[in-house]
């Protein structure tokens, strides 16, 4: 069984969209506005072991 998520939200100021699958072993993809948050989000992930 696969363990995975996704959620999205849209409203008149932002669109979200979330995909996690715990047990990917596959790359990381954070895509924001701001690239520190990126950095940021991606290096909490890879110290998680999570994708």
């Amino acid at each position: 069984m696969s363990r995975q998520c996704r959620y999205s939200r849209d409203t008149l100021e932002t669109f979200t969209e979330v995909y996690i699958d715990i047990d990917s072993e596959g790359e990381i993809r954070i895509d924001t506005p701001i690239p520190f948050l990126n950095h940021m989000l991606e290096t909490l992930f890879k110290h998680m072991n999570s994708s």
